[in-house]
């Protein structure tokens, strides 16, 4: 009698899983997350038209800052706002989003054509970010199933075309399967790219400076050219993009950052927590502008801490490059004192290419998405705005804990051998070298 598990049965599954979990498959869920991204957008164009409030669900910044970032009145970004101009406006976004934003600010004539042409490109952006992510599970061995992870996620669906932050995803998706690829260059000049949108992608420059996507001295030193080029790399195409921002105001372009640095904490985020539950034990005074310099210093601080550990253990070999990325991506949500829900996308890359189950990461996207709507009251009431606040930071941090307690080599990545088989190798440990540092050791051999 044949057993049921035999070695025909086990391919059969094998390819039905790979049927299953086809480009073709993933790309039709990737459509059909998109289309409930745009279609709550779709349904709000009337009430955009006509001036009225925008509830949550159709809430995008591509339409609210049209005429009051100067956008209208296609206004250089960063230069003084116009005179006679409706809102004495400070443009707080990097030029990374900022000069192309004002060149399709350029092509559109109406607050609708504003946000249909940047909504095309986010939707661009998303696809191709869906094929980065590919690219680099292959380089890595993966299975394409980690694509669900981004392709059916809710923060996708909810956040994708509520502002720019999908054109940070782009360059660092990009980033990571160059880097997977071996391309270590390349990776850091998109690194730097997506750091001129949004910061978030320059911590990903640790993965080509630690661990195994660091480069090797053809001389044996640890610190030579070729281990820090990506990061030179990544330096030049950020500041590269700041140029013409400098050119317009270097006042306008440091007071758009030093903004940030100002604001309060945000009631949702980490220290907000903190803020709301400190109130009840300590006098209102000590929350206000004492805190908010006080953490601007405590938040950088965990944040440089952070880093340094889980260098620390990509150089030692204790952490493969997705799950530090992942890490990295955590700390700075957990450190930050300003954490917008939509923030949360940018865990999705490096989450795809990591060890995290997706129930982790769903726990810490189903309570941010509720924030958002709690905010306004809809789906959520207000009264559970707090409570869901404080469970995406408890699973943020039970998340960056279980990314930082599995070990390079163990637990999903790579299983004990059991029975004298060797176990295999983990797959982000398999990365290809640098392809410059092949070629050398091609010529010393």
């Amino acid at each position: 009698m044949t057993g049921p598990s035999t070695a025909g049965d086990r391919g059969d599954v094998q390819a039905a899983v790979s049927r299953w979990a086809s480009p073709v498959v993933m790309g039709a869920i990737l459509g059909v997350t998109l289309l409930l991204a745009l279609v709550p957008k779709l349904l709000c164009l009337d009430e955009l038209a006509a001036g009225e409030p925008e509830r949550h669900w159709c809430f995008s910044d591509l339409k609210a800052l049209y005429d009051r970032r100067g956008f209208d009145v296609r206004a250089v970004p960063y230069a003084d706002p116009p005179a006679g101009y409706s809102v004495d406006y400070v443009f707080e976004y990097p030029p990374g989003i900022a000069l192309p934003a004002y060149g399709l600010a350029r092509l559109a004539d109406t607050a609708l054509e504003f946000f249909a042409l940047n909504a095309a490109t986010l939707l661009l952006c998303a696809v191709a970010v869906a094929w980065a992510l590919d690219r680099a599970l292959i380089a890595l061995g993966r299975s394409r199933q980690r694509l669900l992870l981004y392709v059916a996620s809710p923060t996708l669906v909810v956040f994708a075309l509520h502002t720019w932050d999908l054109w940070s995803l782009g360059p660092a998706a990009a980033g990571l399967a160059a880097a997977a690829s071996g391309r270590r260059r390349l990776a850091g000049g998109l690194f730097g790219l997506g750091a001129a949108v949004k910061w978030w992608p320059a911590l990903l420059v640790v993965l080509l400076l630690f661990g195994p996507w660091a480069g090797r001295d053809r001389n044996g030193g640890r610190w030579g050219w070729d281990r820090i080029a990506p990061a030179a790399i990544a330096a030049a195409t950020w500041a590269a993009v700041q140029v013409p921002a400098l050119l317009v105001s270097p006042s306008n372009w440091w007071e758009s950052m030093a903004v940030h640095l100002r604001r309060p904490p945000n009631t949702d985020g980490f220290f907000g927590v903190v803020a709301w539950m400190g109130r009840s034990i300590a006098p209102s005074s000590l929350w206000g502008e004492p805190f908010t310099r006080a953490i601007g210093v405590l938040g950088a601080a965990a944040l440089l801490a952070g880093v340094a550990y889980i260098a620390w253990r990509l150089d030692n070999a204790t952490l493969s490059p997705g799950d530090a990325g992942l890490g990295l991506v955590t700390v700075l949500l957990l450190t930050s004192k300003v954490v917008s829900p939509q923030f949360v996308l940018w865990l999705l890359p490096v989450a795809v290419i990591s060890a995290t189950p997706w129930s982790r990461l769903l726990a810490v996207e189903i309570p941010n998405v509720g924030v958002w709507f709690a905010l306004a009251g809809q789906v959520f009431s207000l009264g559970l705005y707090r409570p869901l606040a404080i469970g995406r930071t408890v699973a943020l941090a039970w998340m960056l804990f279980a990314t930082l307690r599995r070990r390079s080599g163990t637990d999903v990545l790579r299983p004990r051998a059991r029975q004298g088989r060797r176990a295999p190798t983990a797959a982000a440990d398999r990365a290809p070298a640098d392809r410059t540092t092949a070629r050398a050791d091609r010529k010393g051999a």
